[in-house]
């Protein structure tokens, strides 16, 4: 099964909601994809959680859904390895989604994706000043192999 892991960080969450990046993803879960958000940055998790409550419900609304969310529950002062530049949280979510690499796919910064790509996973960096649209051109990738 494929699992579809996204940068908290790297998702256009403004105002009005991004319609078309949350029909792709719900496009994706509706097709057998296991969604999963992974929070990157270090401080307090209220505005992940909060995201990722408004991120089930939008998903909800298309015939979507978002599976779990990562984040790390240490705070700066512990440095430890979830965050950049280390990004273990990746192996984290990998582990506990009982995934086979392979079948991974990473949506984020160029960090995120870099290091998802050492451990194997397929990369697909969010690079361009529309997020939307990259993640609407991913979805479609994934959706039919074509870019």
């Amino acid at each position: 099964m494929n699992i579809v892991l996204i940068q908290h960080e790297s998702l256009p969450w403004g105002e009005p909601p991004p319609v078309e990046a949350l029909t792709a993803l719900a496009r994706l879960t509706q097709t057998g994809f296991r969604l999963i958000l992974v929070a990157t940055s270090a401080g307090t998790m209220e505005t992940p959680r909060a995201d990722y409550a408004r991120l089930q419900h939008q998903l909800a609304r298309l015939g979507g859904r978002a599976e779990a969310m990562f984040f790390c529950a240490h705070g700066r002062p512990d440095r430890c390895g979830c965050r950049a530049p280390d990004y273990n949280l990746l192996d984290e979510a990998v582990l506990r989604l009982r995934a086979v690499v392979s079948d991974v796919h990473a949506l984020g910064d160029e960090a995120f994706v870099a290091a998802a790509s050492r451990r194997g996973v397929i990369p697909h960096p969010l690079e361009g000043l529309d997020r939307q649209a990259d993640i609407c051109a991913v979805a479609d990738y994934l959706l039919t192999g074509e870019q």
